[in-house]
């Protein structure tokens, strides 16, 4: 069913497309699109007593066009004004961006193709499309990491149901989402999940709504818990509950985020002491801030001090397209005892690899070999130093020669990592270039 999911999540993404050359931007054509499949799903959800009195989606669309436009603002109107905190926080502030009552019927058509999908299968339906918004939006300053890496960086952290679990910049929720999801896996299914203890942070309005959209439809939620708060987790005042566990990816547009590199430095620290004795992260970071002097040799400091780094994973290039963003993987626990980083175990993906981009995807093979040499401890305490290929063991005080610096190819002059041919890597961006190109052009004769 996997295929068919995609196909369908491409379907509904389409029109988005469309509706970009008028003038909407992609991340209000996902707001709108999921508004609208809240309220095709209010049967399934059981929000039909959050909806206005009679509505029903199939009298809904049999309306004419002006007057579906008409009824569409009105039951916004209503839903951010619902005692319902998960439908609230979703329809917060709620008014509409399309501007002709013929691009919310694109819109309708397209969640009409979605009538056959299973309750069960919504989930993971919305999770294809935030893909397909992902790769598609090379105009948002965030930079989203596919559910492939998300989900590798919860296997190997193996949250617990007992933890608190947090992600300061929440983004799309898909941290908390993978973390549920693994938790419902590896424990009783009838078991139930604490959902007051993931707790994430967003402090753009819109990300929060479909981060709350993406938890309901993965069945995260409760009556009086927002799995997903809108705040920022730098300006708010501290909450005195720590962290067991932190995901999250500190990753900005370097062209479009101004301040990015001082962003990514305070959350970083931010996440390394809100964390409780014990606890563990997994953060995306880019590379900028690992060799950087000044303020950010101070904070990587005090995350080797405070903390044990026990694993930085170089990610390859390209995995996060349309962003030219290149980040590592940090993995850490906080110290217990004054334990301090002693040795950190460095593994390269990004040499002999071809860059990825909009043809050659993160497939989660790639990630096999690591995944098997990180081991089951997630904290790799008693994990034996094995020869593995293209992985390195750094001591502390050779990071103190380097000024504390964190990226490999700096710690180790001589990485080959320019012996992949830089032809072919020039190759593949010519072709997502030319690709992209043909797809526009298509758009324009439909």
């Amino acid at each position: 069913m996997t295929n068919t999911i995609a196909h369908l999540a491409q379907k509904l993404w389409q029109p988005a497309k469309c509706l970009y050359q008028e003038g909407i931007a992609y991340q209000y054509c996902l707001l709108e699109i999921t508004w609208l499949l809240l309220l095709k799903m209010a049967d399934d959800l059981a929000l039909q007593d959050e909806l206005l009195v009679h509505f029903d989606w199939y009298e809904f669309i049999c309306h004419t066009e002006s007057e579906r436009f008409e009824l569409y603002q009105t039951l916004l109107d209503a839903l951010k004004s619902s005692d319902n905190v998960m439908l609230a926080g979703i329809y917060a502030q709620a008014k509409t961006t399309l501007t002709k009552p013929n691009q919310l019927t694109q819109l309708i058509d397209a969640v009409e193709l979605l009538t056959d999908v299973e309750y069960d299968e919504w989930g993971e339906m919305y999770e294809s499309m935030l893909e397909y918004y992902a790769r598609t939006d090379n105009h948002n300053i965030y930079v989203t990491p596919s559910r492939i890496l998300i989900d590798m960086m919860v296997i190997v952290t193996q949250p617990q149901i007992d933890e608190i679990i947090q992600d300061p910049l929440a983004g799309m929720g898909r941290f908390l989402v993978a973390a549920d999801a693994y938790m419902k896996i590896t424990h009783e299914a009838s078991q139930d999940l604490p959902l007051s203890h993931l707790k994430g942070i967003e402090p753009h309005l819109l990300r929060q709504r479909i981060a709350l959209a993406n938890c309901l439809l993965h069945d995260v939620t409760d009556e009086t818990h927002l799995p997903v708060q809108w705040d920022d987790c730098l300006v708010r005042e501290q909450s005195h509950q720590k962290a067991d566990v932190i995901f999250s990816t500190l990753l900005f547009d370097n062209e479009k985020a101004h301040a990015s590199h001082d962003a990514a430095l305070a959350l970083l620290k931010h996440i390394y002491q809100a964390m409780k004795p014990g606890a563990r992260a997994a953060i995306i970071v880019p590379d900028r801030i690992l060799n950087a002097l000044g303020p950010a040799q101070q904070v990587r400091r005090g995350l080797l001090d405070e903390c044990v780094l026990h694993t930085i994973l170089r990610l390859p290039q390209g995995i996060f397209y349309p962003h030219a963003a290149a980040a590592h993987i940090l993995f850490f626990y906080k110290s217990v005892d004054k334990e301090t980083t002693q040795q950190i175990w460095f593994y390269d993906l990004r040499s002999h690899t071809p860059s990825f981009g909009y043809h050659q995807r993160l497939m989660p093979h790639h990630l096999t070999t690591f995944e098997t040499a990180y081991g089951d401890d997630p904290f790799r305490k008693n994990t034996l130093q094995q020869e593995v290929t293209n992985s390195y063991y750094i001591s502390r005080e050779t990071l103190a020669k380097m000024h504390d610096c964190l990226e490999l190819s700096e710690l180790n002059p001589n990485l080959d990592e320019d012996q992949v041919d830089n032809n072919v890597a020039e190759l593949w961006e010519v072709l997502d270039d030319t690709l992209i190109e043909l797809e526009t052009l298509k758009q324009l004769l439909e």
